[in-house]
């Protein structure tokens, strides 16, 4: 029993220090402009609002209604709640009667005892 839990113990510790430098916008070398030094380890990283590109931190153009995510992977922006992703833009979410927002702000669900039919809330019977 111990000997299993210390096999996955060092799994998640593995994975863990892999993933998290795979995660960030590392780079080496000098730190270019719009970049701040790694607190730990080696490298640098890019300032929010900017994304790695060949070695150097890029300004994100950001659309109406999004923030950027500091994120190294996708656009490096997510849309504000209330508005979905379109490409390359934020979609104002339109809400039928008897809806709201889910938890993600970004997907309508129906308000309790409504089913979604169509793209409309019904009463359900």
């Amino acid at each position: 029993m111990m000997r299993g839990l210390a096999r996955v113990f060092g799994q998640i510790v593995a994975v863990v220090l892999l993933a998290g430098p795979a995660l960030a916008q590392v780079g080496t070398g000098p730190v270019p402009a719009h970049a701040t030094t790694r607190s730990y380890g080696d490298g640098w990283t890019c300032d929010l609002g900017f994304q790695l590109t060949d070695g150097a931190c890029v300004k994100l153009t950001l659309p109406a209604n999004a923030y950027a995510t500091g994120r190294s992977y996708g656009p490096g922006w997510s849309c504000l709640r209330g508005y979905a992703p379109s490409d390359t833009a934020c979609i104002a979410i339109t809400l039928p009667e008897n809806a709201h927002l889910d938890r993600s702000g970004t997907r309508w669900r129906c308000d309790k005892e409504f089913t979604s039919k169509n793209g409309v809330c019904a009463l359900e019977r």
